[in-house]
């Protein structure tokens, strides 16, 4: 028997490479950087492990089936982490309710924010592992605690439902777990949970939301910018020509989107500048105007941020 489980796993290890709890620190190159994605932890790459852990939390992601349809109608705008948030005074968008992404619940002015959701569908508290140190990082920087305390739901990554107790949060892993969406949904059309844009978007539709601003999502811009708000500088110029052009096409049949921009256009999105909108002229502040120290600290321990 002894003999049998270890030639099983040693045809694991050949197909998908070292168990999930053999832990080794990754080269900075390795890590998810700060032009990248998350990618998933490693217990994320086996399908039996994906499918345990997905049947495990079942009743968990079904409790965000209440959720469909609460906002029909209505219109919100989505805030995403792109540096253009340095620029934009918070305050002018409050007059809508507001889905909010990442590290924003970060920011200064969350509390001028109308925000009620705040979507991460990473599942970052365990990447690469949970017991390394930016895993315990990563679960400071993005604590539904925190969000919860400002009255903001969370919906997040099932497989970090063990860091959440308490929160009252909803869950997703690869689609929402809802029987009664048919095969034209969003979801069900293309990845609608591969990063914070896709993810955003697909909750606001799955909300009820017809029509949606986008602000901070710099990669729909032209031209575009790579860095985050929280980080130093105005960001680096880059050409994402036609970024997600497939998800949009399939998200624009459900839901109208604009792209709130800083100085520029669109090439994928209907676009409005931010003075079009506001009437306020962009003004780029310091991140240390924008975050805590506390939390720029924590950052720094992370390998992938121009701080």
């Amino acid at each position: 028997m002894f003999l049998k489980i270890k030639n099983q796993l040693h045809q694991i290890n050949s197909k998908f490479g070292p168990l999930p709890w053999s832990y080794k620190s990754p080269k900075k190159s390795e890590f998810w950087g700060r032009h990248g994605t998350v990618p998933l932890p490693k217990i994320l790459n086996y399908p039996f492990f994906r499918l345990l852990i997905k049947r495990a939390l079942y009743f968990q992601q079904k409790r965000i089936n209440i959720l469909r349809d609460l906002h029909k109608g209505e219109h919100c705008y989505i805030i995403g982490d792109g540096v253009s948030l340095s620029y934009f005074d918070l305050r002018f968008f409050k007059d809508l309710p507001a889905i909010i992404t990442a590290k924003v619940p970060l920011h200064s002015q969350i509390g001028e924010l109308n925000a009620r959701y705040w979507v991460l569908p990473e599942p970052i508290f365990f990447w690469p592992t949970p017991w390394t140190p930016y895993s315990r990082t990563n679960r400071l920087l993005h604590s539904p605690y925190r969000v919860r305390r400002m009255g903001i739901q969370p919906i997040l990554h099932a497989t970090n439902f063990p860091f959440t107790l308490g929160t009252n949060s909803f869950f997703i892993f690869d689609d929402f777990l809802d029987g009664n969406l048919d095969d034209s949904f969003i979801t069900r059309q293309t990845k609608g949970f591969s990063g914070s844009f896709t993810a955003a978007i697909s909750t606001a539709i799955y909300l009820g939301f017809t029509k949606a601003y986008l602000v901070g999502f710099d990669y729909t811009h032209s031209p575009s910018r790579y860095g985050h708000w929280y980080e130093d500088g105005p960001g680096d110029i880059a050409n994402h020509e036609n970024y997600n052009y497939e998800y949009i096409k399939n998200a624009q049949r459900s839901i109208e989107l604009i792209t709130v921009t800083l100085d520029g256009t669109s090439t994928v999105l209907p676009s409005i500048s931010y003075y079009e909108l506001t009437g306020d002229f962009p003004q780029q502040r310091s991140n240390h105007d924008l975050i805590s120290q506390t939390n720029l600290c924590l950052l720094r321990k992370l390998p992938y941020y121009n701080l």
